[in-house]
């Protein structure tokens, strides 16, 4: 951890230190999610293109780690996931926000309370622990820690709304859509990379605050990652977002359409 030039919680740090013992290929995925954001904050104060671009490979290095602990676990439908698709991995941290946001709501209503995240020294494992309402001096620690299932009047939640109700404060210019926010975030890669025919792009903004956003949102993936590859048996909730998320990027047909343009244009890119 000395080496970190930027400020880490305790959790982030205990994160950071787990990566090592996961599986690969996803530990490395996960551990150049976080040298992505280190460099991205040691030249913040003189390059805010790269540090940018930094940010935004961070996130997608973190998504990508996901994918590996699905595919190494054997989730149904893991397969079907891009790992070198920018749409999926940009759609799936957008995706996360959406289950965060549920799982909150759901929180407000259930008998659960005071949910903390720890490691074990011993394995470096994350593990989960929560009280329940009423209930002094009494903890409980699912293991493993996200095999549970949820429901929204007798049917499993797909999480659109929260989805639209992030896109719609998210992209208030951009047309208030899933496959424009999408697009746009996929823009701003080129943007910040290759100069348009008619001058020079020009970017300004609080650096520092988009080096937290792209902070938070890698760890709150990294967090995911490690609940998912430290089990190698299939975890209900964890197969309950999968089937959710594929449906979301399936079933759009211009999110869809965007992906397979992607996966090809990586395959001509690989192929010169």
């Amino acid at each position: 951890l000395k080496h970190f030039l930027f400020p880490l919680s305790p959790l982030q740090g205990q994160v950071v230190l787990a990566l090592p013992a996961s599986r690969a290929p996803g530990r490395w995925s996960a551990m150049n999610a976080v040298r992505h954001l280190n460099r991205a904050w040691k030249i913040k104060g003189v390059d805010f293109e790269m540090t940018a671009l930094r940010c935004i490979t961070a996130e997608e290095e973190s998504a990508k780690a996901i994918f590996h602990a699905l595919l190494g676990s054997r989730y149904a439908g893991a397969e079907r996931l891009g790992l070198k698709s920018h749409v999926h991995k940009m759609a799936l941290i957008t995706f996360l926000r959406a289950v965060k946001n549920f799982l909150a709501e759901m929180l407000e209503k259930s008998p659960v309370h005071d949910i903390k995240l720890s490691l074990e020294k011993a394995t470096r494992r994350l593990s989960i622990s929560f009280c329940l309402r009423g209930i002094d001096g009494y903890s409980l620690n699912p293991e493993p820690p996200l095999h549970f299932s949820s429901t929204v009047n007798e049917e499993h939640p797909d999480f659109q709304r929260q989805m639209d109700v992030f896109v719609k404060a998210s992209a208030a210019k951009t047309g208030e859509s899933l496959e424009k926010y999408l697009e746009v975030q996929a823009r701003l890669r080129e943007k910040l990379l290759y100069a348009p025919s008619n001058g020079l792009h020009e970017f300004n903004g609080d650096i520092e605050k988009i080096f937290r956003e792209s902070q938070r949102k890698v760890f709150r993936s990294l967090v995911l990652f490690l609940l998912i590859d430290q089990h190698s048996e299939q975890q209900s909730f964890v197969q309950q977002c999968l089937n959710a998320f594929l449906e979301m990027v399936t079933t759009n047909k211009k999110v869809a359409a965007a992906a397979e343009a992607d996966r090809k244009s990586t395959r001509l890119n690989s192929s010169h």
